[in-house]
């Protein structure tokens, strides 16, 4: 009987993504499968700022999905048997992004960003998966006062009201939240990021 190997067929790749026009297209950057699971570190590098899409499984069933924001690198750590790895350029001009995966395990972090236009209403907001925490920011440091981050639980109840100027510095912990909404005044540009667990 033949042994299994945790080898990936693919362990590293690398791609041009073209300058970004409307919202980020996502391409393939690695495809790969090995006969076992194991940890494995996934490096990403890219000249510019880009989304990254990972999706992962350890054995036959549907597996794990995260995305991520990366402004010029990032190293996840999961636990795989299949791998692929997508990326979307957040630049206005060419990315050249490469992708190596290595076996072993480390400790990791990421962050996911979602931006938007205030628009004086309160703007939803996905929590992506894996996400512990989270910070609203403003382009205007004099509309932190009047710039609010609210969380609601799963039922749509109203859990918490945290104006962007009194946040604690490391986010406001999400633990059972359900969706995130930002008040923010007309015209004022904003960012969530999320700090993710992975």
């Amino acid at each position: 009987m033949p042994t299994r190997s945790p080898a990936l067929t693919t362990r590293s790749d690398q791609r041009a993504l073209a300058p970004r026009s409307g919202d980020a297209a996502l391409e393939d950057l690695l495809d790969a499968e090995s006969g076992l699971a194991c940890w494995r570190v996934v490096e990403v590098v890219g000249e510019h700022p880009l989304e990254l899409e990972l999706a992962w499984s350890a054995g036959s069933g549907s597996g794990a999905r995260a995305q991520l924001t990366v402004s010029r690198s990032a190293r996840v750590s999961v636990f795989a048997r299949n791998l692929s790895v997508r990326a979307g350029n957040l630049a206005p001009e060419p990315n050249r992004v490469s992708v190596t995966v290595a076996d072993g395990q480390a400790v990791t972090r990421g962050v996911y960003e979602v931006t938007g236009d205030g628009s004086g209403q309160d703007q939803p907001v996905a929590i992506p998966p894996f996400a512990e925490r989270v910070r609203l920011e403003v382009s205007d440091p004099a509309q932190l006062a009047t710039s609010v981050l609210l969380v609601q639980d799963a039922q749509g109840a109203l859990r918490s009201t945290v104006p962007a100027d009194r946040q604690p510095p490391e986010g406001v912990s999400l633990g059972g939240a359900g969706e995130i909404l930002v008040r923010a005044p007309l015209e004022t540009a904003w960012r969530v990021l999320f700090t993710l667990c992975l």
